[in-house]
């Protein structure tokens, strides 16, 4: 928390935090202390939800809003055959509990996706075999 003496008049005030939105609120500070939200960039003075501000006697208090971020699945990148597409996908061993390559090797299989190769269903169970730590 931090602490900070203000003078009177109005104040932006920042808050920011890896993984949450940044708030920009503006408060002001009267002659006789009174600290009062003036407006809050995206949010509500007076909220104890985020995004929002709330003032309690001389402590203002920020509630962020945490910021999701989506990982794309990636694109498989094709390969001229089922030896290359293995090797790199680190070998039988970074095969192992990758369910994402399973997935991959089957979308080629049934022709969602081109891996730059005939995926054959012997390619899909040796595939299988690696995700489950057989063979290599």
């Amino acid at each position: 928390m931090a602490v900070v003496d203000l003078a009177p008049g109005d104040h932006t005030v920042r808050w920011s935090l890896g993984g949450y939105g940044t708030l920009n609120s503006t408060i002001n500070v009267s002659s006789a202390g009174v600290v009062t939200c003036k407006s809050v960039t995206g949010g509500i003075c007076g909220s104890v939800s985020p995004p929002g501000v709330s003032i309690s006697g001389s402590v203002v208090t920020g509630y962020l809003v945490p910021v999701t971020t989506i990982t794309p699945t990636p694109t498989p990148v094709p390969v001229a055959s089922y030896t290359a597409w293995v090797t790199s996908h680190g070998g039988a061993s970074g095969l192992k509990s990758n369910l994402v390559s399973v997935g991959n090797i089957i979308d080629g299989y049934i022709g969602i996706v081109n891996l730059g190769f005939t995926v054959t269903l012997g390619n899909v169970g040796t595939t299988i075999d690696y995700y489950l730590g057989i063979g290599g």
